[in-house]
C-alpha cells in the first residue's frame, strides 16, 4: 500500500521521501515503481528483531529530512516515534490489522503512548476497524480517521462468466503463507469439497514461512494435481483474471488488499469473518465464521452450483471497488497530511 501511495501522490504539492526499514535495493516491482516517479528510497538495512542502532539511523535521516509529516506502517513507528517525541511533527499511522494483532505488545504500547499524547494520528481501514481500534487504545472514535485501502483500479478488467462446465470451477487464495492466513485449514476444506467435485482446483498465490508445511499437506492430501502454489508474482491481477471465486480464510485482517484486488478483477468472494471484512463483502460475496469448515464448504459448493449468482456478486464485486481507486485514497491521505502539517500547502 505504501508503494502504490507513494507513486500517486502530487509531487506539485508534496516532496515524497520513502523509508524502508529493511534491506537493500532489490529492483522490484515496487521500487521500480517509487523510483518512476522520481522518489528517492532510503534503506536502512535491519535484520531481524528489534535494533537500536536502526533507531539511531531513523533519528539521523529525519534530522536530514526534516519532514512536515511522516506517514509510518507496521514496525516504522517504533523507529520514528523517538524522533516524533521531541520535535513539532505529527505521525500518522495506518494499523493494517485487528488492533490486537499489530505487532508485538512492545509495538502496540508505542501506539497506546502516540495516541493518548496526541502525537500519532491512527488510521483505520474501514468503520469496524475505527470501532475496534477506538475500543483497544481507549481513545475517542473522534481521533481515528477512516482510509481504506486502495487499489489500482485500471489494472484490473471484471472477469466475465466463464461458461465452462459448471463443476470445473477454480478457486484462488492470494496472500503471504503464514499461520494468520489459515491457508493450512483451507486445503483441508478444499480436499472436501475435492471430494464431491473432483474438477475443480485451487491456486495458492504468494509466498512465506509456511510454504513447506503447505506443500507436505497438499502431499499427504493426494491434491497435487488440483493444487497450484505460484510463489511470489509480479502481477497478481494475471492470476486473478484465470479464476473463477476468490477464498480468505484468515485468522484476523484489518481491511485486506487481496480481497479488493479480487474485487477490482469482478470475483465473488468467500472470507472469513475477521477486521473490515464486513465492510466489503455484502451482496458480492460470502461470509463465513473463522475456522468453521463445514460453513466453508457449504459456501464453496453454492458458488459452483450456481453459476448466476457468481455472475451477479462478481458484478457487484467490481462495481463496489471503484470507491477503492488508488486516486481517491490518494487524494484522502492528501488532506490528511495537510491537516496535520505545520506547513500548510
Amino acid at each position: 500500500m505504501a508503494a502504490m501511495l507513494a507513486s500517486n501522490i502530487d509531487l506539485s504539492r508534496f516532496v515524497v521521501t520513502v523509508i524502508c526499514l529493511y534491506g537493500k535495493h532489490q529492483n522490484t516491482v515496487f521500487e521500480k515503481n517509487i523510483h518512476s516517479q522520481g522518489i528517492p528510497i532510503i534503506y536502512l538495512n535491519k535484520g531481524l528483531g528489534f535494533s537500536i542502532k536502526v533507531v539511531w539511523k531513523m533519528w539521523r535521516t529525519l534530522n536530514q529530512l526534516k519532514p512536515d509529516v511522516i506517514h509510518s506502517h507496521l514496525a516504522a513507528c517504533i523507529y520514528a516515534a523517538p524522533w516524533v517525541l521531541f520535535h513539532p511533527v505529527k505521525m500518522v499511522h495506518t494499523i493494517h490489522n485487528s488492533p490486537q494483532y499489530e505487532g508485538n505488545i512492545y509495538r502496540r504500547i508505542v501506539l497506546w503512548f502516540l495516541f493518548h499524547t496526541n502525537r500519532a494520528i491512527p488510521i483505520a481501514l474501514s468503520p469496524q476497524n475505527k470501532l475496534m481500534i477506538s475500543q483497544y487504545f481507549h481513545i475517542k472514535e473522534l481521533q481515528v480517521k477512516i482510509v481504506r485501502n486502495p487499489v489500482q483500479l485500471n489494472q484490473y478488467h471484471a472477469k466475465k462468466l466463464n461458461h465452462q462446465d459448471q463443476k470445473s470451477i477454480r478457486f484462488i487464495n492470494v496472500g503471504r503463507l503464514t499461520r494468520q492466513k489459515n491457508q493450512v485449514f483451507l486445503l483441508n476444506a478444499f480436499k472436501k469439497l475435492h471430494n464431491l467435485y473432483p474438477n475443480i482446483s485451487l491456486m495458492i498465490v504468494g509466498d512465506g514461512p509456511e510454504r513447506e508445511e503447505l506443500e507436505k499437506t497438499v502431499n499427504s492430501l493426494q491434491m497435487r494435481d488440483s493444487v497450484v502454489f505460484t510463489g511470489e508474482v509480479e502481477k497478481i491481477e494475471d492470476y486473478l483474471a484465470l479464476a473463477d471465486i476468490f477464498v480468505l480464510t484468515s485468522i484476523y485482517e484489518g481491511l485486506p488488499l487481496s480481497v479488493l484486488e479480487a474485487m477490482a478483477s469482478g470475483l465473488p468472494i468467500i472470507a472469513s469473518d475477521v477486521g473490515g471484512i464486513r465492510d466489503i463483502v455484502e451482496e458480492n460475496g460470502m461470509i463465513v465464521p473463522v475456522n468453521d469448515e463445514s460453513a466453508l464448504i457449504h459456501a464453496m459448493a453454492e458458488q459452483i452450483n450456481n453459476s448466476q449468482m457468481r455472475e451477479k456478486m462478481g458484478e457487484l464485486s467490481h462495481e463496489m471497488s471503484k470507491q477503492y481507486d488508488i486516486s481517491i485514497i490518494t487524494n484522502e491521505y492528501e488532506a490528511i497530511y495537510l491537516s496535520v502539517s505545520k506547513r500548510k500547502k
